[in-house]
């Protein structure tokens, strides 16, 4: 399948991404999970090409080459969207969040509302001020321990991030990512597909221990302010949320459903995670067409 790198400069700021699927295809950008980078699963390219769909995605600020912008919110990412769109030359587009990926897509729901056709959230957090006590409740441990030390212990953020990065940078083998992953995984979550888990496994190798600070930076921003208000959202939007998920525990995507104007709610009591991604993107591509012809 074809892929081309990108390199967009926002002023002195350097944002490296990486365009996928037929050349003339309406225009998808992808916003990977938390840590993610640029390269984006081949499933979710052929997923695309099979309806006609290109996508782009960005190693965020921080990531792999893209230079870092400390203390950047949701809202940020609406301005990394607009730019790499305006470099494809490109005026509208779809947009799709997964996971730690799933605010900066409603950012750019809420802030470029003349460019987006539609939006959609998946297996992605709430505002922690918004969503409440609840917001983290019965999520993977490891999860908790790290959220809970943002805004308290940078220090202690910090040496946890670096501390996963350099277990998960070790993982060669699908069974080595399965016993690192084993407490966020749920039963859906640990029957993926053997393309996806190929595409982690290769994932977790490019994972720099050293250079963790797009996902601090990420860590941070889904905890305080996004930088806009759900209200402002005029776009369709779906939120798709797994009822097993341990890692965004189920009640964030009701909450966003509840309080994004006009949204959908996708909600899947058996999936997980992970699982919903593998056995649902075509789906959540569908959708995405469908909701912007509502218009």
């Amino acid at each position: 399948m074809r892929r081309r790198e990108l390199e967009v400069w926002i002023g002195d700021r350097r944002l490296l991404a990486q365009e996928a699927g037929p050349e003339d295809g309406d225009l998808v950008l992808h916003h990977e999970g938390t840590p993610g980078s640029r390269h984006i699963f081949d499933g979710y390219i052929e997923a695309g090409a099979e309806r006609g769909l290109r996508h782009v995605t960005c190693s965020r600020p921080g990531y792999e080459g893209s230079d870092r912008q400390p203390g950047r919110c949701f809202a940020d990412a609406a301005v990394d969207s607009a730019a790499l769109a305006d470099a494809l030359g490109v005026e509208s587009f779809y947009t799709v969040g997964v996971s730690g990926g799933g605010g900066p897509a409603l950012a750019c729901a809420a802030l470029l509302p003349d460019r987006v056709r539609a939006a959609a959230s998946v297996s992605a957090l709430g505002p922690r001020e918004g969503v409440g006590p609840e917001w983290l409740a019965d999520a993977a441990n490891e999860n908790q321990e790290e959220f809970d030390l943002v805004g308290k212990d940078d220090a202690g953020l910090e040496a946890k991030i670096r501390e996963t990065a350099e277990a998960w940078s070790e993982i060669r083998t699908v069974e080595q990512l399965m016993a690192n992953l084993d407490s966020y995984l749920c039963e859906a979550d640990r029957n993926l597909s053997s393309a996806l888990r190929a595409h982690q496994v290769w994932g977790c190798g490019r994972i720099d221990a050293d250079e963790i600070w797009g996902w601090f930076d990420d860590d941070w921003a889904m905890c305080k302010d996004w930088g806009f208000d759900l209200d402002q959202i005029t776009v369709p939007v779906t939120i798709w949320q797994g009822g097993k998920d341990l890692m965004v525990p189920p009640q964030n995507g009701k909450w966003l459903a509840a309080n994004v104007p006009g949204a959908k709610l996708k909600f899947f009591p058996e999936e997980g995670h992970l699982s919903m991604i593998d056995r649902h993107y075509g789906e959540i591509l569908d959708d995405l067409v469908a909701s912007a012809g509502d218009l």
